[in-house]
This record gives structure tokens, C-alpha cells and sequence, in this order.
């Protein structure tokens, strides 16, 4: 079968029509496999056929094609495929409220820390490479430095 572009594009825009009415990923995979073989074999059948009247075959209209594709299945597997496409929309209402949670958090934390603190630090560079002093004498005199101006700002 040689399908026109305008064949595939007609068709492209009716599975995409369809997949609004149908109710999980698995169910839009099985409806196109469906539709696809019909399609295919209208088409082997009457060869130069226009999408509209293959689609005829299926049900015409996105809505029709897809209430005729589900009456024909059983049950079970409907029922199965519509606990899929609601178990599927949970996780996505969960992982989407997670992120806002996780949002909400960061927010709350930067409220309440003010932003990102910085820490303000005095540094004293002292050269002590001309003078006679041994490490302990130079950490000695360093930290009684450091007392005296803690001294001074208590």
C-alpha cells in the first residue's frame, strides 16, 4: 500500500483527535495498532481510497471510532486500562505536589534564614619573616591578639 502525505497527515491528525477520548498510554498503542490494520486493509482493498473513507471504516469520527474500538474489547481490559490511565494521573498529581512542596520549602527557608547568610570574616596578614620569633612565640602573641580584641568588642 502507498500512502500519500497527505494520507499519513490526515491520518496523524485523526489518531491524535482520538487520543482525547481514550483513557491511558496503553489504550492510544492498542487503538492505533487497531486502526492502522484496518486502515491498511481498506486501503490493500481499494486501492487509490481517500482517508475520509478508510476512516469510514473505523468509525468515521475520532469519538465514534474510539466508542466502537472499546465496545469491541473486553471488559477486563478496559476496566485494566482505565485503572492504568488513573493510577498514572495520581503519580503525576504527586510528583507535582512534591515540587510544589519541595518549592515551598526552599522558599520558606530562605524567608526565614533572610537569604543566604554571609558570614563576614576579619583577616590580619602579619609578616613576621624579618623578625627572630619561633612558631610557638608567633602563635602565642597571635592569639593573645585575638583576646585583646575580643576583650575590646565584649
Amino acid at each position: 500500500m502507498t500512502t500519500t502525505r497527505a494520507f499519513e497527515h490526515e491520518q496523524k491528525r485523526f489518531f491524535q483527535a482520538c487520543a482525547g477520548y481514550l483513557p491511558g498510554r496503553g489504550t492510544r498503542k492498542a487503538f492505533e495498532a487497531y486502526a492502522r490494520a484496518a486502515i491498511e486493509d481498506y486501503c490493500g482493498n481499494c486501492p487509490g481510497c481517500t482517508f475520509a473513507q478508510a476512516a469510514e471504516q473505523i468509525g468515521g469520527k475520532p469519538y465514534e471510532a474510539v466508542q466502537d474500538f472499546l465496545e469491541s474489547q473486553p471488559p477486563e481490559i478496559v476496566t485494566a486500562w482505565q485503572a492504568q490511565a488513573v493510577r498514572r494521573k495520581k503519580c503525576v498529581f504527586a510528583a507535582m505536589a512534591a515540587l510544589v512542596l519541595l518549592l515551598a520549602g526552599i522558599v520558606a527557608f530562605y524567608f526565614k534564614t533572610n537569604g543566604v547568610m554571609i558570614v563576614n570574616t576579619k583577616t590580619t596578614i602579619t609578616d613576621f619573616t624579618d623578625s627572630d620569633l619561633t612558631c610557638e612565640e608567633i602563635t602565642e602573641l597571635m592569639l593573645s591578639r585575638a583576646q585583646e580584641e575580643g576583650q575590646q568588642k565584649g
